[in-house]
C-alpha cells in the first residue's frame, strides 16, 4: 500500500521489554534508496493510543455518525498534555465534543490545535464533566 508523508502509523515493539501497547507515530519523510528500498522517518506521538468515539454537538441527537478517534495520554515527564487525534476537520476552537471510551461518555471542549495534517487533527482538550 502507498504510505504518504503526514499519515499515521501504529508500531509495536516485540521482545521481552515490549508492553504490548501500540505506539502512534506520523510519517515525516520517505525516500527510495539506490537499492530500490524504501526508508522512512517517523515521529512517535505517544507510547500508547487508546480508541475513542467522538460525537460533535451537531450530531448529539443522532444515533449514528460517531467519529473514530484516538486518545493519547499525557506525558508528565515531557510536560505533554493529553490529546485527541481525529480525522481532519474535527477540530474547531472551543468545539464541544462527547468522547466515548466504550464505558462512559465525557463532554470536552477542544482547546488547542497541536498539529494538522492532510489526514488528521491532533488537539488538546479540557474536560467539561467530572
Amino acid at each position: 500500500d502507498q504510505v504518504r508523508v503526514g499519515e499515521l502509523v501504529a508500531l509495536r515493539q516485540t521482545g521481552k521489554t515490549a508492553n504490548g501497547n501500540w505506539n502512534l507515530a506520523v510519517v515525516r519523510w520517505i525516500k527510495n534508496t539506490e537499492n530500490d528500498e524504501i526508508e522512512m522517518g517517523i515521529q512517535r506521538l505517544a507510547p500508547q493510543a487508546e480508541p475513542r468515539a467522538i460525537r460533535t454537538d451537531a450530531m448529539h441527537n443522532l444515533d449514528s455518525g460517531l467519529i473514530p478517534a484516538l486518545f493519547l495520554p499525557g506525558l508528565d515527564s515531557m510536560k505533554q498534555p493529553a490529546t485527541l487525534v481525529a480525522r481532519r476537520g474535527v477540530y474547531r476552537p472551543d468545539r464541544i465534543l462527547t468522547v466515548d471510551d466504550g464505558y462512559r461518555a465525557q463532554r470536552v471542549s477542544a482547546t488547542r490545535l497541536v498539529q494538522v495534517n492532510p489526514s488528521f487533527d491532533q488537539f488538546e482538550f479540557r474536560l467539561l464533566d467530572s
